[in-house]
């Protein structure tokens, strides 16, 4: 239940990260106006949400573990799926953040679109963590216990509470990072060309109306 809790509380803490893209817009993305790469540039928006989703990954397993009566060992094994999901729902919302920016889109279409990419992302890592979350109860409850005529010849080993959700963990993760990585580069540059124009424009209007 625990690993349940957590794991939910780190999919809501990381709904910010699916406006990684469209947050900041094509000037968050040029490497010909920043010194470094548009790929390192989304790389730090990553790193950036996932330091502040470990702090809180962390926070809530040190406070399970002081009122919860979580033992050390379950707290820090709860903190480590944690962390994995929260990075493997931050990789997944950016990528998906970034297929369907738009620089032409007005305000109330860049807020839809960005709508609809954190409740597909919050849908996602629910579907994950409660999978993992009740497979985890499942095997607590009936771990060395006989079980249901229907489960006969099933042996379920206590260390199961632990290997069955890092495994689905290391799958979700692994899942996110191929489709975080796969043609990221064209996809980076593809959304900083259309929006260099954009920005070359507001540039140039900003400064007609300076000298006005």
């Amino acid at each position: 239940l625990s690993l349940i809790v957590v794991l939910i509380f780190s999919i809501l803490t990381n709904t910010i990260c699916a406006t990684n893209v469209t947050r900041d817009g094509p000037p968050g993305l040029k490497a010909k106006i920043y010194p470094v790469s548009p790929r390192t540039l989304l790389l730090a928006k990553v790193l950036f949400c996932s330091f502040v989703s470990s702090l809180s990954v962390i926070s809530a397993s040190l406070v399970l573990h002081l009122f919860a009566n979580l033992s050390i060992k379950d707290a820090l094994i709860t903190a480590g799926i944690g962390l994995i999901f929260s990075f493997a729902q931050i990789l997944l919302a950016t990528r998906m953040d970034l297929n369907h920016a738009t620089v032409t889109a007005s305000h109330i279409e860049i807020a839809g679109a960005s709508n609809r990419t954190m409740a597909k992302t919050i849908a996602i890592g629910f579907f994950f963590a409660l999978i993992t979350g009740f497979l985890s109860l499942f095997i607590s409850i009936f771990a060395g216990t006989e079980m249901p005529s229907f489960l006969q010849g099933i042996i379920i080993h206590e260390s199961y509470i632990y290997t069955v959700p890092t495994a689905i963990a290391l799958d979700y993760i692994l899942i996110s990072f191929l489709y975080y990585s796969i043609r990221l580069g064209k996809a980076v540059e593809r959304f900083a060309d259309v929006g260099l124009p954009l920005i070359i424009t507001r540039q140039i209007s900003i400064r007609i109306r300076i000298r006005r």
